[in-house]
């Protein structure tokens, strides 16, 4: 490593077995990862997700705020963070106020994650209704806005197309204050609204080269709202396929892994870092195996500290 910027990492909890055989086990499975990564690692992530539908069926999925309460009482030394929550799932008045008591009953460790939502299977089967994109990025920019507001103020009040509040109060206000993080690509919204309103931006599941392209975006929108870049901590969430045995490697054509060997992990790694990614949530493809975070543990990690 020669950026001499701190990297932090993360590890995203997995929802749902990866496998039939697994089925049970998943609660079990997840604790002896974060027993694994106690003292390595800075944070956990839990997705926003009610169902898997596999060409088996329907996996066992467990709601990620839930389940979330759940582990961070448990493992008292992590931030725990949420990525993403979709916007339509929750009203950001109630949200705000989820939020803020869950910080406050932490002491600070929460860090909360929203993005436009995207799955329009989970959409239908639970009554929303699933607008176009264009639609879903207007209101999470009125989303955001309400919980900058209600973060910050009590009460607030907010008119909007499609949220609207007033004189909602939120007491305690968090101290310290809370971290939003916005997840999410799109170049003429998403990014927009991070430019004014996020802590941190979250990029999901692709290669390096689109980072850079979206962080000189992010970068643009930035100037454009008079707000400092250099401000906004810049994430990645990403697949790791980490093994000595070429032939375990795994690959995808439509999401980005970062594969191969401890040399090959770190380069891949190595690659955000220097277009400015200052922290990774992971994903081992092998779980629950633990041959790949155990080789992370022992190999990469130490060549970024």
């Amino acid at each position: 490593m020669t950026d001499n910027h701190r990297v932090e990492f993360g590890w995203v909890v997995q929802p749902a077995p990866r496998s039939p055989e697994h089925r049970d086990s998943l609660r079990a499975d997840n604790q002896r990862f974060l027993e694994l990564i106690r003292n390595h690692f800075q944070t956990v992530w839990l997705e926003d997700h009610f169902q898997w539908i596999s060409p088996q069926g329907s996996r066992n999925t467990l709601e990620g705020w839930t389940h979330l309460c759940y582990l961070l009482a448990h493992f008292t030394e992590f931030r725990f963070g949420t990525l993403v929550l979709g916007q339509s799932y929750r009203h950001p008045a109630l949200l705000a106020k989820m939020a803020a008591t869950l910080h406050y009953l932490s002491d600070g460790r929460f860090i909360l994650g929203i993005g436009a939502g995207w799955k329009d299977d989970e959409y239908r089967a639970y009554g929303w209704p699933f607008p176009s994109p264009g639609v879903r990025t207007r209101q999470l920019d009125e989303y955001t806005q309400i919980i900058k507001l209600m973060l910050a103020q009590s009460p607030a009040s907010f008119e909007g197309k499609y949220y609207s509040i007033k004189d909602a109060h939120n007491d305690p206000l968090p101290n310290p204050p809370l971290p939003l993080m916005i997840g999410g690509n799109g170049e003429r919204g998403t990014l927009r609204t991070t430019a004014q309103y996020a802590d941190w931006w979250n990029f999901p599941l692709r290669a390096p080269e689109l980072f850079e392209q979206k962080v000189g975006v992010l970068r643009k929108h930035c100037d454009a709202v008079g707000r400092n870049f250099d401000e906004i901590v810049l994430s990645a969430f990403q697949f790791v396929s980490l093994t000595h045995d070429p032939a375990k490697i795994q690959r995808s054509d439509q999401l980005n892994i970062i594969g191969g060997n401890a040399d090959e992990v770190t380069r891949g790694l190595e690659a955000f870092v220097s277009r400015g990614a200052r922290h990774f949530m992971l994903r081992f493809v092998d779980f629950p195996n633990t041959e790949g975070i155990e080789l992370f543990l022992e190999k990469v990690l130490p060549r970024f500290r």
